[in-house]
């Protein structure tokens, strides 16, 4: 009953190890109101069974598909930059109730306002921060999401987290930009570069 009416993306940022270290999972839905973007839960887990992070998730997109006004989620955007394998299984399971983008955030891109290549991650991170310091992004009031966000850092033009004691790593930031690539993904905001420096046009949508 909390989801308004306007288009919500979704983002799924995977869990990983790191330095002996579980990382959290992330999922967070992103409403767009206009020029605002609401992100209005962020559901933060570890588990070790992949196949509970997959039904956590299918009921996520679920709920949002049926609520009352606003219509199904427009898309899923998961990170699939270190557990490509998952989130192609993902991509799988998930087709019948959402277009599924799988991005990788070690990808390099040309993009709107920067003379050079910089990767998916340092695009998305970047465009992020902008509506945070835009005032145009609504965060949930909890200390963990607060916490999580202020580990992420940009050094040399370069957003960088090293994990905390518990393994928290920005999973919340990461969910939130790929909410908000869900919602803008296919509106021509970024090419993909190949390794061979020819443009190529981003392929963001597979049913």
């Amino acid at each position: 009953e909390h989801i308004g009416s306007g288009p919500v993306g979704i983002g799924w940022d995977l869990a990983t190890t790191t330095n002996e270290t579980s990382n959290p999972s992330a999922v967070v839905p992103v409403e767009q109101n206009g020029n605002e973007l609401i992100a209005r839960v962020a559901f933060v887990w570890k588990v070790a069974d992949p196949d509970v992070a997959m039904e956590r998730t299918r009921r996520i997109v679920e709920v949002v598909n049926h609520r009352k006004e606003g219509g199904r989620a427009r898309r899923l955007c998961v990170d699939a930059t270190n557990e490509r394998y998952f989130a192609t299984l993902a991509r799988k399971e998930l087709a019948a109730l959402v277009p599924v983008e799988l991005v990788i955030g070690s990808e390099t891109i040309e993009a709107p306002g920067h003379d050079e290549p910089i990767t998916t991650k340092q695009f998305l991170g970047g465009q992020l921060v902008a509506e945070l310091d835009d005032n145009h992004l609504t965060l949930p009031p909890e200390r963990y999401l607060r916490e999580d966000w202020r580990l992420v850092r940009k050094e040399k033009g370069q957003f960088v987290c090293e994990p905390d004691a518990s393994g928290r790593h920005g999973d919340t930031f990461d969910g939130t930009k790929l909410g908000v690539r869900a919602l803008r993904s296919g509106l021509g905001n970024g090419r993909i570069l190949p390794p061979s420096g020819r443009k190529a046009d981003i392929i963001a949508t597979r049913r």
